[in-house]
């Protein structure tokens, strides 16, 4: 019964929008696949499904990481990095470190330069250079 409410809902906006009978198969699929996914909260995602540039699931690469010389074709190698059993804790870690509060007479947090030197650094460890 939701479901039907928040369908008849975007029908009607839509065609209140002046939406054209050709476009309508491509918003009924928007409709379909996204609006009604459930999302994280428990709830469905609504009209949070129709956002542009919004992702319902996040990014898995397929393909084994091949980069060149020039840096292409390591999509999603730090993801892989965090995912890989080396890494694991990694990215809350690092999180972490972007995160922390500083005692009050510091800077309000490190440097951009200085987390990127810790993270290379746990990068470098030897447990980091299995790949």
């Amino acid at each position: 019964m939701r479901w039907r409410r928040l369908h008849e809902r975007i029908n009607a906006s839509m065609y209140r929008d002046g939406v054209q009978p050709s476009r309508e198969v491509k918003h009924q699929r928007l409709l379909m696949e996204r609006c009604l996914q459930p999302h994280p909260d428990g709830q469905i995602y609504r009209w949070r499904g129709l956002l542009p540039h919004s992702r319902l699931k996040p990014y898995e690469r397929k393909t084994p990481l091949k980069p060149d010389a020039w840096g292409e074709g390591a999509v999603g190698a730090l993801q892989w990095t965090f995912d890989c059993p080396h890494g694991r804790g990694l990215a809350e870690r690092l999180r972490a470190r972007i995160l922390a509060k500083r005692a009050e007479l510091e800077a309000s947090r490190a440097s951009r330069m200085t987390i990127f030197r810790w993270f290379l650094a746990e990068l470098r460890q030897p447990m980091h250079d299995h790949r």
